[in-house]
């Protein structure tokens, strides 16, 4: 049986194939919803029937999804509020690869998103969620690094 483990190692490399395979595509883009959805679905399959998907208002919270954890045993619980954004692709409307919504700003009236994100109310954890495409995580510049690697030498 697969576990939370396996999804976060397969995960990652699915949605990186996905966003590659982009460049195929006569019109538009798979876009960070696309993305979330599928994510959240991975999730449903670990949680069963119980797991209640909650989407927030992104324009009040700043965020994309809302995830509750809880472990019932020690009566613990981990509020996470997340944000994703996704790499652009190689080039796109004569921009390079960058994340250009991370200075989103849903309209004038509203503040950055980043800001509302970041000034969430405890207990909600802030987090961003970047989806990368499977061909920048394998350049050889990042060649050796991962996030259990960084900080040691």
């Amino acid at each position: 049986m697969a576990t939370l483990c396996d999804l976060a190692t397969r995960l990652p490399l699915v949605i990186g194939g996905l966003l590659d395979r982009e460049t195929n595509l006569k019109r538009g883009r798979f876009r960070e919803e696309t993305m979330t959805d599928i994510l959240t679905g991975a999730l449903a399959a670990f949680a069963g029937p119980e797991l209640v998907i909650s989407y927030p208002i992104e324009k009040d919270t700043g965020g994309d999804l809302d995830l509750r954890f809880w472990n019932v045993s020690e009566g613990r619980d981990l509020w996470v509020r997340i944000q994703a954004k996704r790499l652009n692709a190689a080039v796109v409307q004569n921009k390079n690869r960058s994340y250009s919504e991370l200075l989103h700003r849903p309209s004038p009236k509203h503040d950055y998103q980043f800001r509302t994100l970041r000034d969430t109310p405890p207990p909600w954890v802030p987090l961003y969620l970047f989806y990368n495409h499977a061909s920048v995580t394998m350049d050889p510049n990042f060649g050796g690094w991962s996030p259990l690697s960084a900080g040691r030498t």
